[in-house]
């Protein structure tokens, strides 16, 4: 019986012959250099079989590496071989084959290689990479951190992105521990983040990508600002040619194997602003700005509001923006302005829109003169700064004395209006039902129905609040929603549990979500010296950010972050 099967696994290995493809094969770099590592693939479409290595004399072999994947149904198989040249020249290696059953079903052409010696690779430019930005390592997955830019201003936003570039499709992650970051204003852009693989190419060579993570980051002080490495553990499958007809059939067998991934150090230098030629009023402004303005009515009456609107637009850090009061006479009286921020944090940045609303008082009559509003800022496109003034305003303020007095008088005082010759004697009939029976009988029904009010109404606040203390998400609403996510490690939950404890902070340590980026939550506890369980809690969050997206098994690590987030849980509980 065995051998009936293998002869139909033999025959089914013919059928395969009649589709099979040619074998492509590519070298990178084209042109090797002496002493140098290369590298030359092959790689098999369509096909099954055992595959027979050339010699490839002179080189010196390091190693070899295979992958497998399946894409629309078609399995491809590709094995690399790091080579090593001790001398310059041209050689041929000899064609790589494809076996079935002992006998060759597909081979590739015969490769030429030049190698260079050093002196002809330094004027020699070579053609291996398509992407400036990202350098492949030694492996066939590796992370790393880029910076849209590695020198910026103080005060200038650019975006950090974490990205996964792998060869394998197979990838899930047992943990990681994102970056923090420190030495500015830092925000997520969780839209911005792809956690499905794309694919791109890397020194010429295919590669598949995912973006883990991106921040803005807005940098507070001047000098190197290191970005600490992400760590992370992750466990990768592929499938591995084998001898075996069975494996062979099936694509081969597959293999797991358990990678430790560390970003590269990376630095950031924040320049100071110029103090050359820098205005007076320089407040804090950074970007590509628009500034409009628009005053309120230029005839008022005294005691009515002026309002003078001063509305920012463009690219920068509108978020941390800070604008000059305008400059009214002592007359005025000024109230806190009104702000209202429409900002939006994307891959290009910070955008958005930022409207300061002025509002003052006058509280004497006459013509007045308002000076044009003036703000600088620094853009870092043209390293120069900007200004933006309005014109003068004329104000008309109308107004009797009386009413000038009464703004700073304080209490009216009024006169009495009795009558001379009047008294405030009450009429008899009045006299005597206030001294009656009656009168202290109604009098004390009025009271006990006002403490039975009184009493009821303080039992009905009291249900009230505690109604409203329910609504509030407390600790128990994240063990619930602990305990859910932990039997059902879904997308759908994971972000529930996410978004059950930030309202958590929120609710129980009144701290907004707005306000939880990881420097401003460690800030916010450390004076309460729960400094290392709050860190403890961000990992959390960023961990489950990761797993409600990437293609993970939240299983094997759902025990861990479970005893974490309990025990942390408890902790701050104690503390409340």
């Amino acid at each position: 019986m065995k051998t009936f099967v293998r002869i139909v696994f033999f025959i089914l290995f013919a059928l395969n012959s009649i589709w099979a493809q040619q074998i492509q094969v590519s070298v990178q770099p084209q042109n090797p250099v002496v002493n140098q590592p290369f590298q030359i693939s092959y790689e098999i479409s369509g096909l099954a079989g055992q595959y027979k290595l050339p010699s490839f004399d002179p080189f010196i072999k390091l190693g070899t590496s295979q992958q497998q994947s399946i894409i629309n149904g078609v399995s491809s198989f590709k094995i690399s071989v790091r080579l090593l040249a001790r001398s310059s020249g041209k050689s041929e290696i000899a064609p790589f084959q494809l076996l079935a059953n002992g006998r060759v079903i597909a081979q590739s052409n015969p490769v030429q290689i030049n190698v260079l010696d050093e002196a002809a690779a330094k004027t020699k430019p070579q053609s291996n990479s398509n992407s400036a930005a990202v350098k492949k390592s030694d492996n066939q997955i590796f992370v790393v951190a880029r910076l849209e830019k590695s020198t910026v201003y103080v005060g200038e936003p650019l975006t950090i992105s974490i990205d996964l570039y792998s060869k394998y499709s197979s990838v899930q992650f047992e943990s990681v521990k994102f970056p923090s970051l420190s030495g500015g204003w830092v925000q997520d852009i969780p839209e911005a983040e792809d956690q499905q693989f794309r694919q791109t190419q890397v020194e010429g060579e295919p590669f598949l990508v995912a973006t883990l993570k991106k921040y803005v980051l807005v940098p507070q002080v001047q000098g190197k600002i290191s970005i600490d490495p992400l760590l992370a553990s992750v466990v990768v499958s592929y499938r591995e040619a084998s001898s075996d007809p069975f494996d062979v059939f099936f694509g081969g067998r597959v293999v797991e194997k358990k990678v430790e991934l560390k970003t590269p150090k990376v630095t950031l230098t924040a320049l100071p602003i110029p103090f050359d030629n820098r205005p007076d009023n320089f407040t804090n402004g950074v970007g590509d700005f628009e500034i409009s303005v628009r005053p309120g009515a230029t005839t008022l009456n005294v005691n009515d509001a002026f309002e003078y609107t001063v509305t920012v637009k463009g690219n920068g850090n509108l978020n941390l923006l800070e604008l000059p009061n305008l400059n009214v006479p002592a007359e005025f009286d000024a109230f806190a302005p009104d702000v209202q921020e429409k900002i939006y944090f994307t891959e290009s940045g910070v955008t958005g829109s930022k409207q300061v609303n002025f509002i003052y008082i006058p509280k004497t009559p006459g013509k007045y003169t308002i000076p044009p509003f003036t703000w600088s800022w620094f853009n870092p496109a043209t390293k120069k700064f900007e200004s933006f003034s309005s014109d003068t305003l004329h104000l008309t303020v109308n107004g009797s004395e009386q009413d000038q007095d009464l703004s700073q008088s304080g209490p009216i005082k009024f006169q009495n209006t009795i009558p001379q010759g009047r008294t405030s004697k009450l009429p008899e009939r009045y006299v005597s039902f206030y001294a009656s029976l009656s009168f202290f009988v109604w009098l004390v029904f009025l009271v006990g129905l006002l403490l039975l009010y009184t009493f009821w109404a303080k039992k009905w606040l009291v249900r009230l609040r505690n109604k409203r203390s329910l609504a509030l998400t407390n600790s128990t609403d994240v063990l619930d929603e602990l305990n859910r996510w932990k039997s059902n490690p879904s997308k759908e939950q994971t972000s529930v549990l996410i978004n059950t404890m930030q309202a958590y902070l929120r609710d129980q340590w009144k701290l907004p979500i707005s306000q939880q980026t990881p420097n401003d939550v460690l800030a916010f506890f450390k004076p309460l010296g729960l400094e290392q369980e709050i860190k403890v809690w961000s990992d959390l969050i960023q961990q489950l950010h990761f797993l409600a997206f990437a293609s993970v098994a939240p299983q094997e690590n759902a025990d861990q972050i479970n005893g974490l987030l309990r025990k942390t849980l408890k902790t701050l509980e104690s503390q409340k």
